[in-house]
């Protein structure tokens, strides 16, 4: 017997079309659903990566105007660059001028006793020696020097540097510590200031070189006849203990 509730297995030609239409106009309903779905993802990850991209490009033109080599629209507002511990205005004085300098003072305190003697150069004396030699240090000679000082602080000198080449600039503040060696004197990095980023000393000649063709620690300081013992640095002034060289 059959119950009132069961359907029958066989079904009719009619019924089998309807149910196939329900399935198929079913499943192109959620395909049709899916393609603005679709869409709209593609777009997003678009314009995400359009926004990295931005961020990337702010980000570099940021840090390419806090270093100082190249003026960037808008971007260069934020340099402010490094300082030097105060401003002197010095004269060039040549090599020649600097080693008479050196032996006058050297010969005056000949009479003063013993040795050490005590040779004192000021500032502009000492700026005014490196901005006559300096072009000798560059590494191109496209480079123009707007500024050059050295300084003498307590425990250091301060060199402060600014060059220009096309629209290149490089503007540089070193902190050497002089070393003294076999009568003659070289240049610890101790601190250096390239733009308004500090790098370690240890890197000081890799970004130095791109204006200078020889590393701080290669410059040596010498007098001829005249032997080093000891070098003492106070505010303006460099104090040289020397005596006769050794034949």
């Amino acid at each position: 017997m059959e119950s009132p509730n069961s359907q029958p297995l066989n079904k009719s030609p009619e019924q089998r079309q309807a149910a196939a239409g329900f399935i198929v106009g079913k499943g192109n309903s959620g395909k049709k659903g899916l393609k603005p779905i679709l869409g709209r993802n593609f777009l997003v990850v678009v314009l995400e990566f359009a926004a990295v991209i931005l961020v990337l490009f702010l980000l570099a033109a940021f840090a390419l105007a806090k270093s100082g080599v190249v003026s960037v629209p808008v971007f260069s507002s934020f340099y402010s660059g490094p300082e030097a511990a105060r401003e002197i205005t010095a004269s060039p004085l040549d090599p020649q001028a600097f080693k008479a300098i050196i032996s006058r003072r050297f010969l005056d305190q000949l009479e003063s006793g013993k040795p050490p003697y005590l040779i004192k150069l000021s500032d502009e004396e000492i700026t005014g020696s490196l901005e006559s030699v300096i072009d000798m240090a560059l590494r191109d000679a496209s480079w123009q020097a707007q500024k050059i000082q050295l300084i003498s602080q307590t425990g250091h000198l301060e060199m402060f540097v600014r060059f220009k080449r096309g629209v290149w600039k490089a503007e540089m503040r070193v902190r050497l510590k002089p070393i003294v060696e076999n009568g003659g004197a070289r240049f610890e990095v101790i601190d250096f200031r390239f733009g308004d980023y500090p790098i370690h000393p240890k890197l000081a000649k890799l970004i130095a070189g791109w204006v200078f063709s020889r590393d701080f620690g290669t410059w040596i300081l010498r007098f001829g006849d005249i032997e080093l013992s000891r070098v003492n640095l106070t505010e303006g002034t460099v104090e040289l203990y020397t005596s006769p060289a050794k034949p």
